[in-house]
């Protein structure tokens, strides 16, 4: 069940309920059994609904908060030529940029490292690309 049921059966019990005041003696004791158990059900079934959507909820909060944690945890960033360079909490470049397969695909900041001859190869995924910058020219630097 979701929100949606919850409400649906909230708003039934409650037009069972105002049936059940405005119903005068002629009803049966039968009739009025069997109208409270249908409105015992509906509440039963709002109140699954809610505690359902209740922990959705609460797992997507504590989605949203792990998302953030990590979002928080990154590198500020340079785009430069292509490629995302990392700088520390001090405005400094951190070196090489981050590879772009793997900021891509899972997010993470992985520094590509240079293996040979403007040859730079990703230590996670294996990505292997030449004509990397190898750094950020002091313009690209924020604050300079």
């Amino acid at each position: 069940m979701e929100i949606a049921s919850g409400l649906a059966a909230a708003s039934q019990a409650i037009e069972l309920l105002k049936t059940l005041r405005a119903a005068d003696k002629a009803m049966s004791e039968a009739d009025f059994k069997m109208k409270i158990a249908d409105l015992v059900g509906l509440l039963s079934d709002a109140k699954i609904a809610l505690a359902e959507a209740n922990v959705a909820l609460r797992e997507k909060d504590d989605e949203i908060a792990r998302l953030t944690a990590v979002q928080n945890a990154k590198a500020p960033t340079v785009f430069y030529k292509g490629y995302n360079f990392g700088l520390t909490d001090d405005g400094e470049p951190m070196g090489l940029p981050f590879c772009p397969t793997c900021e891509k695909l899972r997010g993470d900041q992985i520094q590509m490292v240079h293996i040979m001859h403007g040859l730079h190869r990703c230590p996670v995924c294996k990505t292997a690309i030449s004509g990397v910058p190898r750094s950020l020219p002091p313009e690209m630097i924020p604050g300079r």
